[in-house]
């Protein structure tokens, strides 16, 4: 019934709010680079090892073709196909990303949200007060707007980032950050006492290695802060071409053991987001078991909240408009 909504009523994406000209313009020409093969795309195993996958959706919220499936083991909803390392690197690094998802505001939105929302700040103060941790290190930072209250806290920080205008923008705040990646901490002689991973880890396209080498960089009794958005919140905007993995609290902790992490704070971030404050094991004869059962209870929640999209279309076909959009919002 899903397919055949938006196959026949062709709602174009999956966000109650209406797309710019401009993002249309933008999901019309990655979808046209997707099909004539101008756009890289790899098919891997999951992470477990497997490759036994069931299709959740062929497009992601702004209608740009973006398979998302589920393992059949695990149960980690992932992207796949999904685009290759360098495929990614030019996506970001170019700003079609922040364009494609923000529009021509998004630097100054996110900015704007970061700047007046200092939880990460909050979150790992009194961590780091107890464990006397100084160095901090943000990959993926952005603007490096995390990093602001850090900074005016007297803490001594870094940021990495693919955007060139991101950096151009950090440094308005008198921020130290450079250009690059995970990968490109391979190149970096510093450790550092903290780092931050925001909303970085679900873009991961080698997560193994990128765990790897961010544990290679943390000083002795560091921490790493890892926040990513929750999928046990399920929504179906939330899927899209920019996230590789979606984690639920359980495959996120799960995978975290696997890399010799294991939690010291776990919980909430913003609503439909969720973080983990870790330290790096030193038995790892704890880390966690399997995930029994979570394949079957993720395919649940997917399939009610694709319901809950196709009465929502109905609604907006049926002119009620409104309700459609309160619905989604739900």
């Amino acid at each position: 019934m899903f397919d055949f909504i938006l196959n026949i009523f062709n709602p174009k994406h999956l966000l109650p709010q209406p797309l710019s000209d401009f993002q249309k313009s933008l999901v019309n020409n990655y979808n046209k680079k997707a099909r004539n093969g101008t756009l890289a795309y790899e098919v891997l195993p999951c992470l477990c090892k497997q490759q036994v996958f069931k299709t959740l959706l062929k497009y992601g919220r702004l209608g740009e073709w973006s398979p998302v499936v589920i393992c059949q083991k695990c149960g980690l909803i992932q992207c796949n196909p999904r685009l290759t390392e360098e495929e990614y690197g030019r996506f970001y690094s170019t700003d079609e990303y922040r364009e494609l998802y923000g529009g021509k505001t998004f630097l100054k939105e996110q900015e704007k949200k970061f700047v007046e929302n200092n939880h990460i700040f909050d979150d790992l103060a009194s961590v780091m007060k107890k464990r006397d941790l100084n160095t901090i290190l943000e990959v993926g930072c952005g603007g490096g707007w995390n990093l602001i209250q850090f900074k005016k806290s007297g803490y001594s920080v870094t940021g990495l980032d693919y955007s060139e205008e991101s950096i151009q923008q950090g440094k308005t705040y008198g921020l130290n950050i450079r250009q690059g990646s995970i990968k490109s901490l391979s190149e970096v002689n510093e450790k550092y006492d903290v780092i931050i991973l925001n909303h970085v880890i679900e873009h991961s396209t080698n997560f193994f290695n990128d765990m790897n080498l961010i544990t290679q960089k943390l000083n002795k009794n560091g921490i790493i802060y890892i926040g990513v958005p929750n999928i046990d919140n399920c929504h179906l905007a939330q899927f899209h071409n920019a996230h590789t993995l979606y984690f639920t609290p359980r495959t996120f902790l799960h995978y975290m053991s696997l890399c010799g992490l294991k939690e010291i704070d776990f919980g909430s971030a913003q609503k439909i987001h969720m973080y983990g404050i870790f330290k790096v094991m030193q038995d790892r004869s704890n880390q966690k078991d399997g995930l029994d059962n979570e394949y079957a209870r993720m395919i649940k929640k997917v399939r009610f909240e694709k319901l809950k999209f196709v009465k929502a279309v109905l609604l907006k076909i049926l002119g009620i408009k409104h309700l459609w959009q309160l619905f989604l919002r739900e």
